[in-house]
């Protein structure tokens, strides 16, 4: 069974986003602080993606993304943010962005499904 993290600032989101996966089969993971995600990642478990909202970070987001991609370097991260955020992903390998907005969990359920297939 595929592995998927999932963070998002919105407890709503985060848990609409799990159930949806775990109905196509994933197992997910939420986290809710950055320390949360480096733990997991260097854990037993493997893990296939990762979504991933910045403002779980904050300010410090790229120096974050940054050991996260020291410890990570080939799982596969899709950003669930808002557009202000896209520019700032065009230069990273293994990032996909997905624009949030009120259709926005469906287009990131078809790109995990496209990108980690069950």
């Amino acid at each position: 069974m595929k592995t998927i993290l999932i963070t998002d600032k919105n407890p709503h989101i985060r848990e609409l986003l799990s159930r949806e996966l775990k109905k196509a089969k994933y197992r997910t993971h939420i986290i809710v602080t950055p320390d949360q995600i480096l733990k997991e990642i260097c854990g037993i478990e493997k893990t296939d993606l990762i979504v991933l909202d910045p403002e779980i970070v904050n300010e410090k987001f790229f120096l974050f993304l940054n050991r996260l991609l020291e410890r990570a370097s080939e799982t596969t991260i899709v950003v669930h943010a808002y557009a202000e955020w896209r520019e700032s992903f065009q230069n990273y390998a293994y990032i996909y962005f997905i624009e949030k907005n009120g259709t926005s969990i469906s287009h990131v359920k078809k790109i995990i499904t496209t990108l980690v297939p069950v």
